[in-house]
């Protein structure tokens, strides 16, 4: 048996939960359980697949470090670095990216920018991330379309990221 979670008249089909690494054996059954597989998180130290080569091209800079990060995932976690720099560091990565939305041939779909933030402890920090893939996260229907049954483009598109990071 399968449980098909509806919203707003899609269906999504789940499967087994063990092999969402939350408990051995069963099916999703409840609310609760179907709760904690959308909002389980990944120890900081875990990069996810499709955004690694980004982070350990980020992190092989002497000057900057990575903080946290997420490929993005088709249920409303939008991609995204976040990350401590210099900022002629981000403001270089910034210009790259804005270099390559103005060429009359962009190698990114997606508007990706790099955003001064403060952390915890008030020090200076930056996000690189896609306002696109963010705007996506109100909308569950958008969010398995760019983030779930386009999750080629977008991993294509993290790939090509790395190369203008890393320029």
């Amino acid at each position: 048996m399968v449980l098909l979670f509806s919203y707003y008249g899609l269906f999504i089909p789940f499967g087994f939960i063990g092999m969402f690494g939350i408990k051995s054996g069963g099916m999703i059954t409840a609310g609760e359980d179907l709760l904690l597989l959308l909002t389980r998180k990944r120890p900081y130290e875990e990069i996810e697949p499709a955004i690694k080569p980004l982070v350990d091209c980020m992190n092989a800079m002497q000057v900057l470090r990575t903080v946290a990060s997420c490929q993005g995932h088709w249920y409303g976690k939008p991609p995204y670095v976040y990350f401590k720099a210099p900022v002629h560091v981000a403001a270089q990565i910034e210009k790259r990216l804005r270099e390559d939305a103005m060429s009359n041939h962009p190698n990114l779909d997606a508007n990706w920018c790099v955003r001064g933030l403060f952390d915890e402890i008030y020090e200076q920090t930056f996000l690189l991330y896609a306002p696109d893939y963010h705007q996506c996260a109100e909308s569950l229907i958008r969010a398995v379309w760019l983030l779930g049954l386009r999750r080629r483009r977008l991993d294509t598109e993290l790939v090509t990221l790395t190369y203008l990071v890393e320029q």
